[in-house]
């Protein structure tokens, strides 16, 4: 599993990755095109995990990622969960960072977006009172919401995300008794249905129910992926060893016969331009016990950086 994600208060574009003067570019990480930035990530490599294609509302699938950040500088996104149409994780959208000053409680958000298609328009199904929802206006547009005062600098989280597909004209009966909107799947091609529940990673079991989105299409993305994004440089970052440390550590989940299975392997690849000199290429991916770590940044080289032409590395969970 796991890879790595722009905005003021953070929606990401679509196109390809462009590495910017500066500060330098960290590496995107995955097999998809995340919005422009700078990435370091993590692909599930499962093909399987997520199930095969079905047009029927009886397909629903959950994976669970807990998050565990170990620093929180400026405009940092950790990126939990991203596969087709949607992402979500925690941010800091302030200039502060979290080890060194008070991140005001609306900056500490949790972020999760959805994408329109040709097809139609993404719909907000769900939402708590606490949510802040607009429009985004990257690719074909979608929307954006934001939940604030979302965590706290040592702590873990865990985000649970169901997905459940459903073909045209297919309707949830039990929508209606958890407050959701009840309209049937519109689209031609059907339609993937998206919950998102978090929580503190000590209350798994008890997560609160977030927010709902309608993405029109049915198509199953077979893995998912968890990143890093360094989204906004400061004035004084003028080389890669002036940019804070990004450290976060996932551990990816995929239920299986109704119990939640460790994600065993994950690739690791970057992709930048090798031909602009600016690249900032420090950064480490590593597995142990506790998960799947990813480092970038910070006042140490961390590694020797993968090479244009070196296959993705494959981390192995113990």
């Amino acid at each position: 599993m796991i890879s790595s994600h722009r905005t003021s208060s953070t929606d990401h574009s679509r196109s390809p990755l462009r590495c910017n003067a500066g500060s330098g570019c960290f590496p995107s990480i995955g097999s998809t095109d995340y919005p422009a930035g700078r990435f370091l990530g993590l692909l599930d490599t499962q093909p399987a995990a997520l199930g095969a294609q079905n047009s029927s509302l009886t397909v629903t699938q959950r994976v669970r990622i807990s998050v565990s950040p170990q620093t929180f500088p400026h405009h940092s996104f950790y990126s939990s969960i991203a596969l087709d149409g949607f992402f979500t994780g925690l941010q800091n959208t302030s200039d502060t960072d979290a080890a060194t000053g008070s991140v005001p409680n609306e900056a500490r958000a949790l972020i999760a977006s959805v994408w329109n298609l040709a097809e139609g328009d993404a719909e907000q199904l769900f939402g708590v009172p606490e949510l802040d929802c607009t429009a985004h206006d990257q690719g074909l547009g979608g929307i954006r919401c934001m939940l604030p005062n979302a965590w706290s600098r040592g702590e873990s989280y865990v985000f649970e995300l169901e997905r459940r597909t459903l073909g045209t004209g297919d309707r949830v009966p039990e929508y209606a008794a958890l407050g959701y909107e009840t309209k049937p799947c519109a689209s031609a091609a059907g339609c993937t249905d998206y919950t998102l529940f978090f929580g503190a990673a000590a209350d798994v079991n008890d997560l609160t129910r977030i927010l709902a989105y309608r993405y029109q299409s049915a198509s199953v993305a077979r893995s998912f992926s968890s990143f890093v994004q360094a989204y906004l440089d400061l004035p004084e970052q003028n080389s890669c060893l002036a940019t804070p440390s990004y450290d976060v550590t996932f551990v990816p989940a995929v239920e299986h016969d109704g119990a939640f299975e460790v994600v065993p392997h994950a690739d690791f690849s970057a992709d930048y331009a090798s031909w602009q000199n600016v690249v900032c290429a420090n950064y480490l991916a590593s597995a142990d016990s506790r998960g799947y770590r990813l480092v970038t940044g910070g006042t140490t080289p961390l590694g020797p950086p993968l090479l244009s032409d070196e296959p993705a590395r494959t981390l192995m969970f113990p």
